[in-house]
């Protein structure tokens, strides 16, 4: 195997040897995602490479397709849950005990997929190990908290404490508190969580982006990070042996940009404020009133969220909406098959595995 190895104050240099990656994310279930499908595939490559993968992250009950394999082991931190946010977040037990051991595991790479505890947790055990490190940042984090207004605070929370737990060791303090300085005009909330983003770009050997809006986004953070855009790979959508596309909506037979055919439309994928599912509900409303036998097709869990789940249902009322709730990867290619176009209305992704798709 040919892997490419750069530790502080070396040579760049290719050898042609096993690696171990230790992979540190704070999303990691319960709910599906795709940066969870992300780590996942790439665990998934890297073992099927003949490599080793660590795994560092919160404690969830998501299955992990890797588990038992061959070249892969986990820690998984004590968690809970945060209302309003929708995944379970490592609070700091265990935190010191897990930076010894993955220093004892002697991964070649930290790779750390965004800001939250856990992402913390992997910059202090690359400092600490010296051990090089990778951030992709997956997120665009102002966005999110846009849509989520428990993340800033309980974020805040996390850092401050990080700070005394921590130490200098944990992080660059002087940089972050510079950082925070840059983006003051972001409030006093939010700016000390733009400064820890930037010093954890800033202390990569390298950072990932999916995305070339990423990418800027993260020089507005840290203008001085080494970022690359590297966007996240997706696997085909499996077609079983004999399955058909759904059936089709009864009486569709409008006119469409001049085509003499009908047309469902579908929005596949977690059904959450940031994805822009107001927008596309009201989008289908002024579709609905110049083309009557107009259908859209929701595949995504639209029961979780009960703000989402009560406009989904008012709209719903006006007819023309299937929700086919949540599927499992292997059964979405009738859904694909069966649609004339599938719509993606989210303002905040930064790359979307459902379009790749």
């Amino acid at each position: 195997m040919t892997a490419t190895i750069s530790r502080p104050g070396a040579v760049l240099a290719t050898e042609t040897r096993q690696i171990k990656v230790a992979q540190f994310t704070d999303n990691y279930g319960p709910q599906p995602s795709g940066l969870l499908v992300a780590v996942q595939t790439l665990e998934k490559n890297l073992l099927d490479a003949g490599h080793q993968a660590l795994l560092v992250a919160p404690k969830s009950r998501i299955p992990n397709p890797c588990r038992g394999k061959e070249g892969y082991s986990e820690i998984r931190l004590p968690s809970m849950w945060v209302p309003g946010l929708g995944n379970r977040l490592a609070m700091g037990h265990k935190f010191e005990k897990t930076v010894a051991k993955v220093i004892e595991a002697r991964p070649d790479v930290i790779h750390v997929h965004g800001l939250g505890p856990v992402g913390m947790l992997g910059v202090w055990a690359a400092r600490r190990g010296g051990i090089p490190l990778l951030v992709t940042w997956h997120t665009d984090f102002a966005a999110y908290a846009d849509h989520y207004k428990v993340l800033t605070p309980v974020m805040n929370v996390v850092y401050k404490a990080w700070r005394v737990y921590g130490g200098d060791e944990a992080m660059d303090k002087p940089g972050a508190d510079a950082a925070a300085l840059r983006h003051a005009e972001a409030g006093r909330v939010r700016a000390p969580l733009f400064g820890v983003a930037a010093s954890m770009l800033e202390s990569a050997t390298l950072v990932t982006t999916p995305s070339p809006k990423t990418k800027t986004r993260c020089h507005q953070l840290a203008p001085d990070a080494n970022v690359r855009v590297v966007p996240n790979g997706v696997d085909p959508i499996p077609r079983r042996p004999g399955a058909e596309p759904i059936p089709r909506g009864e009486g569709i037979t409008i006119m469409y940009l001049g085509r003499g055919e009908g047309i469902t439309i579908m929005y596949l994928g977690r059904v959450a404020p940031e994805k822009g599912i107001g927008l596309l509900l009201d989008a289908f409303e002024i579709l609905r009133q110049r083309h009557a036998d107009a259908e859209l097709i929701i595949v995504g869990d639209w029961h979780r969220i009960p703000a989402l789940r009560k406009r989904i249902k008012e709209a719903a009322l006006g007819g023309g909406i299937r929700l086919a709730g949540e599927l499992k990867r292997d059964d979405l290619a009738p859904y694909y098959e069966a649609v004339d176009m599938l719509v993606f209305p989210s303002l905040t992704d930064t790359q979307s595995l459902v379009l790749h798709e």
